[in-house]
């Protein structure tokens, strides 16, 4: 814990001391909180007045890869290993399902999205609107193509569909492993069009509602 005094529009450096064993591979940062020491009008002692989260730059580069053991079977649509099942809908360019142990655990997705709930800049600027053809974009696009390949003991599914009648591309990849790890690799091209920005360009996926309570690195 460190105390200090900075006035407004006033600037302070501090050396924050830290003490780790950085290994190959790995990723570290360093969680920094800033909380009131006392209270002050409407907000009590110890509220949490700022958050962030630094990335240490000399922490060792790993290649990230990764590298399982085992056997995959597959069909046209679907992906099996020991104890999990991957169902692709190649017709709608999606993954449609991840069952381990009989249990389903996604049940949609990732799939690609570029739609956001508009906040009131957006209103106000007339993004809801101008940028609305992106709101169902990859669920309305076509499926250019759609396969499923061998790639050493791993499956690949390579999805490409085209967006808004050609004016954009994009290829998602999904790495099938045998121990059930699965990279999903994202690509997207503007190929013609005035379009200035998206609204966002991420994934979604719908875990199984059973799953309310979760921890993620990231």
């Amino acid at each position: 814990l460190m105390t200090f005094d900075v006035k407004a529009r006033e600037k302070m450096q501090l050396n924050i001391p830290y003490k780790t064993n950085f290994k190959a591979g790995n990723e570290y940062f360093i969680n920094i909180r800033y909380f009131l020491k006392n209270a002050e009008p409407f907000l009590e002692k110890n509220y949490e007045m700022a958050y962030e989260q630094i990335a240490l730059s000399d922490a060792p580069n790993g290649k990230a890869m990764h590298t399982a053991y085992g056997k995959l079977k597959s069909t046209d649509t679907a992906v099996f290993g020991k104890n999990f099942t991957v169902v692709f809908d190649l017709n709608k360019g999606i993954l449609q399902s991840y069952t381990y142990k009989n249990q389903i655990i996604i049940e949609n997705g990732p799939k690609p999205d570029f739609w956001r709930a508009p906040v009131d800049n957006d209103f106000g600027a007339g993004l809801n609107s101008s940028l609305r053809m992106w709101r169902n974009a990859y669920e309305k696009a076509s499926v250019k193509s759609a396969e499923i390949s061998k790639e050493g003991e791993n499956r690949i599914v390579r999805i490409e569909k085209e967006l808004l009648d050609g004016d954009a591309a994009h290829v998602i990849t999904y790495t099938v492993y045998p121990d059930g790890v699965i990279k999903v690799d994202n690509h997207f091209k503007a190929n013609k069009g005035n379009y200035s920005q998206l609204m966002r360009m991420g994934t979604l996926m719908e875990l199984n509602k059973n799953y309310r309570n979760i921890e993620f690195f990231g």
